[in-house]
Parts: C-alpha cells; sequence; structure tokens
C-alpha cells in the first residue's frame, strides 16, 4: 500500500498544478480540503496558511502531512476523494505516477 506521503515527490507534484488550477467548484484544492478536514477547527488553520503565494495543494499536503489523523493517508484514500470529486484527469495521473513508483521498488 503506498502512502502519499511516501517519499515520492512527484505523486503530489502530479496532481498540485490541476488542482490549483481547477474551474470547478468541486473539482479543486478547496473542496478536496473540505473532504479531507472534516472539523472547522481545522479547516480555518489550514486557511490562515493559505495568505501565502504559495502553491494552494502543495501548502494542503503539507498541513495534512503534520496531522495525525493523515500522515498515513494512502494514495487509493486520495483516490477516493478525487473519484468523488470526478477529477478522471488526477486520476489518471496518480495512475501513471503510481505504477512507476512500484517499478522503481520492485
Amino acid at each position: 500500500m503506498v502512502g502519499v506521503f511516501d517519499n515520492e515527490p512527484s505523486l503530489l507534484d502530479s496532481i498540485a498544478l490541476k488542482l490549483d488550477l481547477a474551474k470547478k467548484p468541486v473539482g479543486n484544492w478547496r473542496s478536496l480540503a473540505i473532504k479531507l478536514i472534516s472539523t472547522g477547527q481545522l479547516f480555518k488553520e489550514f486557511e490562515a496558511q493559505l495568505h501565502s503565494s504559495e502553491n494552494p495543494t502543495a501548502l494542503l499536503f503539507r498541513y495534512l502531512r503534520k496531522i495525525k489523523k493523515f500522515s498515513q493517508l494512502t494514495v487509493g484514500e486520495l483516490k477516493g476523494h478525487l473519484e468523488n470529486m470526478c477529477r478522471r484527469d488526477i486520476l489518471m495521473a496518480l495512475d501513471g505516477v503510481q505504477g512507476l513508483y512500484l517499478c522503481m521498488n520492485y
């Protein structure tokens, strides 16, 4: 089982730009953050970091990595959220990166 934060930066890089540029209200980094961070307090803490000019998806993943509940987030769990958001383009990118990652570790 491959974890989202398992030393494979290309996994996160492959979806960050797509989520940042998403014009759909249901398919962008904010909707993923809302799905993952279910409590209002955690979401407010995350939003407080958004004043930076940094990539918002990168900030989201960095924030999630710090929270014990999400530090073991698997690629499968992330895919489930992306499926619910109808982001097939990102799912295909994840399949390619995950396949490459598994081949490199074979």
